[in-house]
């Protein structure tokens, strides 16, 4: 009988790593295949606005969005234990309502604020807040499918999203104009419809006759452990935002668009995969580790939690490393294959913004690891002091070695985030062991 449970566990385990996998491996393809497009598309100039623009949307998403959807990831199982599900699912969409109506207002303020600098600028302003208004509820809705284990769907919306992204922005540049504001407005039409599918598979996979009239007090419980849980990770993902832009704005400040589209190339082809190997283990770990660790009752599942995350940290340090290697080999004909022939002459920096990506996905890893303990209060010193290092070393690197200085200081700031990330989750060991 044990062995027949045992079993069982090892093909669900297998068939939903498959899946995540799978959906990801799709989801890159999108990632490249847009990529060859867009840098042909677009001149170098209008490719780094389009970058400079995505820094806001990644602000929204690692200040309001990304806190709340780890929130949801933690609690999903929490609810699902105290038989509290429809409770927690009515606090959850309507904070993300109000999350998105927040967003696009605060776009609109910055539009009205902008407009007399530069109307170019404030249209690119609101596009993007707009484009993050419709993104945060559709990640709440993905954040409930992989904490339910929902791995098909959530796989499916995942990658439809990648595709949609680069159909949209492709359909709209050859519609409209070549330019950045064409390839924003591509991105708020693909989001739309994203968030669409996210409603329709949301009600059909949790059809529950959600009482927006549930207590106040009821409400309100969940809204304080979600916003306790939320808000160390928006005080530090502000930080984080800062040192990711940094190398952005830096280079349009000393060095020019045109650097800043070379960077956004590199960005692409190096940091984007990465990520998203970081997301597959990330998607496939969250709702097993969370579930494992519950409530935190049970010092030998929390324990045993966190071994899973460490072991899962190494694996993407080595990988990480091989990759990077690989890379140095490689990256002309990464280059000749992926992107214009017009940024060719900065493939040899490929591999660095590589272990600099897998280094951030390692730390990234450590992080979901630490979380199974409930809290994030030990989290937010090393994120902030690296994430303030990672800027100044940033801007030093664009003014005194331009685009190689930016991501030196990439390198240097991730293997600084990552190594006291890693420290923090064994600090957390040897506590759970006492």
């Amino acid at each position: 009988m044990t062995s027949n449970i045992q079993n069982k566990k090892i093909r669900r385990l297998s068939g939903e790593a498959f899946v995540v996998v799978g959906s990801q491996a799709i989801a890159a393809l999108a990632g490249l295949v847009g990529l060859r497009f867009i840098t042909t598309l677009l001149s170098r100039e209008s490719f780094g606005e389009l970058s400079l623009a995505m820094t806001a949307i990644s602000l929204i998403q690692l200040v309001f969005t990304k806190p709340f959807s780890s929130a949801v990831r933690r609690f999903y199982a929490v609810s699902v234990e105290e038989n509290k599900l429809e409770q927690f699912t009515a606090s959850c969409w309507q904070l993300a309502i109000a999350l998105a109506i927040s967003i696009v207002l605060l776009g609109t303020c910055c539009f009205l604020g902008l407009l007399s600098f530069s109307s170019h600028v404030a249209l690119l302003c609101v596009l993007a807040f707009l484009v993050a208004g419709l993104q945060a509820p559709g990640d709440m809705s993905q954040s409930f499918q992989v904490a339910a284990r929902n791995r098909v769907v959530a796989g499916v919306l995942n990658f439809t999203c990648q595709w949609l992204r680069v159909v949209g922005i492709v359909v709209a540049v050859l519609l409209l104009t070549s330019d950045s504001v064409s390839a924003v407005i591509g991105m708020v039409g693909a989001y739309g419809c994203w968030l669409g599918l996210q409603i329709l598979a949301f009600k059909k996979l949790f059809p529950l006759q959600i009482d927006w009239k549930i207590q106040y007090e009821e409400l309100f419980s969940w809204w304080k452990r979600l916003s306790e849980f939320a808000r160390p990770i928006a005080f530090w993902g502000f930080f984080i935002w800062l040192t990711n832009s940094s190398s952005r704005w830096s280079l349009e400040f000393f060095q020019g668009s045109e650097e800043v589209g070379s960077y956004a190339a590199l960005f692409q082809l190096g940091y984007y995969p990465m990520y998203l190997f970081a997301m597959c283990i990330s998607e496939f770990l969250t709702p097993i580790l969370f579930g494992i660790a519950g409530d935190n009752s049970d010092r030998r599942q929390e324990f045993r939690a966190v071994n899973i995350g460490s072991m899962s940290v190494w694996a993407v340090i080595t990988i990480t490393v091989l990759v990077g290697l690989l890379t140095i080999f490689i990256h002309p004909f990464i280059f000749q294959i992926c992107v214009d022939q017009s940024y060719a002459d900065t493939s040899y920096l490929l591999p660095v913004m590589l272990l600099a990506s897998g280094f951030i996905a390692a730390a990234e890893v450590a992080t979901l690891a630490i979380q199974t303990s409930g809290t994030n209060k030990q989290l937010t010193l090393p994120k902030i002091t690296t994430s303030i290092v990672g800027s100044v070393i940033t801007v030093f690197g664009a003014y005194l070695y331009g685009l190689q200085g930016v991501l030196y200081a990439g390198l240097c700031y991730a293997t600084l985030h990552m190594v006291w990330t890693i420290f923090l989750l064994y600090q957390l060991r040897k506590k759970i062991l006492i």
